[in-house]
């Protein structure tokens, strides 16, 4: 893979990533205070 699409992609998962800790910043699980499909979701596409 070419390095300027490997920056593309870097800066596109970053952006994500910051507006996931803006999501999860006053909260301890993505749809409030109890653990949901979402974030099991989130656990298994992130790892």
């Amino acid at each position: 893979m070419p390095e300027e699409a490997k920056t593309i992609f870097k800066d596109k998962l970053k952006s994500r990533y910051e507006w996931l800790d803006g999501q999860l910043a006053d909260k301890q699980y993505l749809m409030g205070e109890h653990f949901s499909v979402a974030d099991g979701y989130l656990f298994t596409v992130t790892n």
